[in-house]
């Protein structure tokens, strides 16, 4: 007797870490092979494929081929799931378990290359459940380990005063994981310092302004910039210009007081004559006081204080 196959239509998720990986163009390929081979001998059929470049570690929610891939288990076009191995489909146990969860409540099955299908949870064999966690937790270790030795080596090319990764100075650029001198960068970056040395007469050019990374010296370390002085000629036309400017203001200054003076004396004046009769013997000692500024009449003096002179009033006939 022969055991009858049934064909599951399935997605493909071959997945690498980064996406260099993908443009090395190395294990993508490798896992698209295994993963079309072993559905030809199993007798399923691969109904699409969705690589990507993305970390282990992160959720569904954070990787977009991953997701597309759900969608279309979701929607029915799709049975299943297929990877190369657990840890290709996630290399943290929490998120191992997220995976496996929302393929199954989508109604799909997981399967990978070297154990076949991961089945669900059961109730009557939790040995099931331990092996896969176990199986997901050697994968998180594993990780960990390569995440510590790069860390370490890292940090030790670094003692040594070689390119560790990172942003890269300006004035240089990587060259087989080598720090290089990049010439085109380095002459702009000398002509930004002799523009803040003022060693250039077009020292407000935008150059500087624009290059937001820093500038290295031809020792390698940045320089340290200090805003430049004011010229001096600029200083000197300052305080000529205030010096000029003095005695127009104090001369403004006193006639404006004056004047503001004058009207108030004028006004007050005005004021006390409505008041007096013609023929009261103070009306001609103000007239006299007013001197020259009363020759102007009642018309004159409602030009300079802004005021009509007052009517007299029959009760200002009255002496006192």
């Amino acid at each position: 007797m022969y055991e009858q196959v049934v064909t599951v239509r399935l997605v493909g998720y071959p997945r690498v870490s980064t996406r260099g990986q993908i443009r090395a163009d190395v294990s993508l390929p490798n896992q698209d092979r295994e993963i079309r081979a072993w559905a030809r001998r199993k007798g399923h059929r691969i109904v699409g494929m969705f690589p990507e470049g993305r970390s282990g570690a992160l959720d569904l929610d954070d990787r977009v081929a991953l997701t597309a891939a759900v969608d279309m288990i979701a929607a029915g076009k799709a049975e299943g799931l297929v990877c190369y191995s657990l840890d290709r489909l996630a290399r943290e146990i929490t998120v191992q378990e997220a995976i496996l969860a929302a393929v199954w409540e989508a109604g799909g099955r997981v399967f990978t290359t070297d154990h076949g299908e991961v089945l669900q949870d059961d109730p009557d064999d939790p040995m099931r459940t331990g092996m896969r966690k176990m199986a997901g937790i050697m994968y998180e270790l594993d990780r960990l380990f390569v995440v510590a030795r790069l860390r370490r080596g890292r940090r030790l090319k670094a003692e040594q005063g070689g390119f560790a990764g990172g942003g890269i100075r300006y004035g240089f650029t990587t060259e087989r994981k080598q720090l290089v001198p990049d010439q085109a960068e380095r002459q702009v970056a000398r002509r930004i310092r002799r523009l803040h040395r003022g060693a250039c007469p077009s020292a407000r050019s935008p150059t500087s302004s624009t290059l937001s990374r820093s500038q290295p010296s031809a020792a390698g370390l940045a320089p340290h910039h200090r805003r430049p002085s004011p010229p001096k000629d600029n200083v000197n036309t300052f305080w000529q210009a205030v010096i000029a400017a003095l005695p127009v203001l104090v001369t403004g200054r006193i006639a404006w007081t004056r004047t503001s003076r004058l009207q108030r004396t004028i006004n007050r004046n005005l004021d006390l004559l409505g008041r007096l009769p013609a023929e009261h013997s103070n009306r001609v000692a103000l007239e006299a006081h007013n001197g020259s500024c009363w020759s102007c009449s009642f018309a004159g003096s409602s030009h300079v204080s802004g005021r009509l002179p007052r009517q007299e009033s029959p009760s200002a006939s009255s002496p006192g």
